[in-house]
């Protein structure tokens, strides 16, 4: 009784851990794949907000052990 109850856990047991890496890697995967695609839109938005955002616009964005560097001179330069 006892050795078939801890052959059914057993079994269960290896039937979530084959659920679950089949899921994770079908996520990777997919990841994988569009991940061009990603790349190129990261590319496209970071192009379009270092041309049309300033300092002023995105300093209530960053925390505030950050904000008093935006100030500086470096950081103004575009």
């Amino acid at each position: 009784m006892i050795r078939t109850l801890f052959a059914g856990l057993g079994v269960s047991f290896m039937l979530m851990l084959v659920f679950c890496s089949s899921f994770l890697g079908r996520l990777a995967y997919q990841q994988t794949r569009q991940r061009a695609a990603h790349e190129h839109l990261a590319i496209e938005i970071t192009r379009e907000l270092a041309q049309a955002w300033s300092v002023k616009d995105i300093r209530q964005r960053y925390a505030r052990a950050v904000s008093p560097k935006l100030s500086s001179a470096d950081a103004q330069t575009p």
